[in-house]
């Protein structure tokens, strides 16, 4: 019986594959690889919007990276379960209700984990949410090497949860650099 739950679990995960192949194509002719990647991205994106699970690491590690920067972020945390049957249409749904809000980014983050545990960012529902967003949807899913299809459809995708938090700081840094720092040496 081992080497038939083997078997299931490899046919399982082609079929994943076939699905999530398939799904590309149809996001590529649709021109939606590219739609949230065009929306301008604001220079100051301290108002940012959470798509997550609370009082998991990968939520902890993106929290605790714009806390240890220093800056003054407002988060507006839109809870989502972020693995199981669930996940994908309380994901979708937090990216919409975020856009409806006043925020300037939207982060969804989810730390690593197997194939199986990722599958809900490999979801149409929450391509489809992302793709169509009016707000710049940044992604932190998984570990180094993994690529979610959010990934694909995002504005801007990292490696990790703590890699997405210190974008932002960066760029903040950077905006204060030039319009605070330059501006008090003039």
């Amino acid at each position: 019986t081992e080497l038939d739950l083997e078997a299931l679990r490899l046919a399982a995960l082609g079929e994943h594959a076939k699905r999530r192949e398939e799904l590309i194509r149809r996001l590529v002719a649709e021109g939606l690889l590219e739609a949230n990647r065009a929306l301008p991205m604001t220079e100051l994106p301290i108002r940012v919007g959470l798509v997550a699970s609370r009082d998991t690491e990968g939520c902890n590690d993106f929290l605790g990276m714009l806390d240890a920067s220093g800056l003054s972020f407002s988060v507006t945390l839109a809870r989502a379960a972020v693995q199981g049957a669930s996940a994908p249409a309380e994901v979708a749904s937090a990216i919409a209700t975020l856009g409806r809000r006043d925020v300037d980014v939207i982060c969804v983050v989810r730390g690593g984990g197997s194939q199986a545990d990722l599958a809900a960012f490999d979801d149409e529902a929450v391509a489809r949410a992302i793709s169509s967003s009016p707000i710049p949807v940044l992604t932190g899913i998984g570990h180094t090497g993994d690529v979610a299809v959010a990934d694909l459809v995002a504005h801007q995708a990292f490696r990790t949860p703590t890699a997405c938090a210190e974008a932002l700081a960066t760029i903040v840094r950077e905006w204060y650099a030039v319009h605070v720092g330059d501006a008090s040496r003039r």
